[in-house]
């Protein structure tokens, strides 16, 4: 059975528009916070189980980057720089 990191890989995602990067620094805080933020606001016990358990489980988050995006970042980069 594929892993859900492999389903969405392969179902759920299409690579010819975007990329697909591990969750690190800034982007795993701000995660964090929004996953501490629905625990509290819904209850909910996946949400907790997540956060119970995140040294395991994230790597099953993928950060989703639209690689046009990536290039309008980059070109602001370069005009402001």
């Amino acid at each position: 059975m594929d892993s859900p990191d492999r389903r969405f890989r392969k179902f759920n995602c299409n690579l010819e528009s975007v990329d697909l990067e591990p969750v690190t620094g800034k982007d795993e805080a701000a995660l964090i916070e929004l996953i501490e933020q629905h625990s509290a606001f819904t209850g909910s016990l996946l949400a907790q189980q997540i956060l119970a358990q995140w040294k395991t489980l994230q790597n099953r988050f993928v950060k989703v980057m639209p690689t046009e995006y990536r290039k309008a970042l980059a070109r602001m980069e370069a005009q402001e720089g």
